[in-house]
């Protein structure tokens, strides 16, 4: 054989090799079965306030052989614009959604799309009879009236900023704690939805009740710069920046869900589902603790947070 001959035949073995590999390579592929993602759709997904929610997802993703995809986002105008973020997971593919609504809205038209996967919510205390992990507004409501009652007197005035889309959990957490703090003479001073640091400045108060995280943030900034003096902040919260605040006294008591373990069950009950098991998703409440500065190096999940954010 002449030496075009030969260099014929190498070429052919290598191209017949190579057809080999990709066959085998094409084979194998369809044998590994890809693991299921489930989608996590929250308002301004890179906000550090859903790091304790993050890590719990993680953590059961690990023990379930699932990928999580926390869904990029940035402020949402409305529910409609959230269910927009929703609708775009579910077209990129994925094969479970876990959603913290906005408000009782959101959850209404994600439960009208009635989309062809699974779907939990998150954190809500929604209206619908949509599955969910839940907190529940009426504890949260009396841990934070029970600590502020334990630190004052009554007949003095309280301050509530609640959320600014109306979020239906926060309203009922307002609506729980005023009523115990009425009955023992406080008096409400304002209710307002949304607040900055104006507005926190400018409409003062003996007690300041802060039910979301910006309004949280602010106030303790302030109280941290010492410009609410005579003002005690008490908040409903789970990020690791509250804990950091209350920590440094700037908070006096945190009314804390174990979003934690939010995270961690709403993998799990969408992983079993996922799976092939024939019963639903179901439902649970998580706990909410009081949390002050002498007791948060006694919640295990609180130093689990902060021992992955080091």
């Amino acid at each position: 054989m002449n030496e075009r001959g030969l260099t014929f035949v190498i070429i052919e073995l290598l191209l017949g090799c190579f057809a080999v590999f990709c066959i085998a390579m094409m084979i194998g592929s369809r044998r590994t079965p890809h693991k299921k993602q489930i989608a996590v759709i929250v308002e301004d997904s890179e906000s550090d306030v859903w790091v304790p929610l993050k890590e719990g997802a993680k953590e059961a993703a690990r023990e379930n052989n699932v990928d999580i995809r926390f869904v990029t986002t940035g402020t949402f105008d409305d529910a409609a614009d959230q269910v927009s973020s929703v609708d775009e997971a579910v077209n990129d593919g994925c094969n479970a959604l876990l959603v913290v609504p906005v408000n009782d809205r959101a959850a209404w038209l994600i439960k009208k799309k009635n989309y062809r996967i699974p779907v939990l919510l998150l954190i809500s205390d929604s209206s619908c009879d949509m599955k969910s992990i839940s907190i529940d507004p009426r504890e949260a409501g009396k841990k934070l009236a029970e600590m502020i009652m334990d630190d004052t007197d009554g007949a003095l005035t309280v301050g509530f900023l609640t959320d600014r889309h109306g979020s239906r959990l926060i309203g009922q957490i307002r609506k729980e704690t005023a009523s115990i703090l009425e009955k023992a003479g406080y008096k409400e001073a304002f209710t307002k939805e949304g607040a900055d640091q104006k507005f926190i400045k400018a409409h003062r108060s003996d007690i300041l009740v802060c039910l979301t995280e910006e309004s949280l943030s602010a106030a303790a900034d302030l109280a941290g710069q010492k410009r609410l003096s005579g003002v005690d902040v008490y908040g409903f919260g789970f990020a690791t920046e509250d804990v950091y605040q209350l920590d440094m006294e700037n908070i006096k008591g945190l009314a804390y869900p174990d979003i934690f373990r939010t995270g961690y069950y709403g993998v799990k009950e969408m992983t079993a589902r996922l799976n092939g098991d024939p019963l639903k998703p179901k439902s649970r409440v998580i706990r909410t603790r009081s949390l002050r500065k002498e007791n948060i190096f006694e919640n295990k999940e609180i130093m689990y947070i902060i021992s992955r954010r080091s």
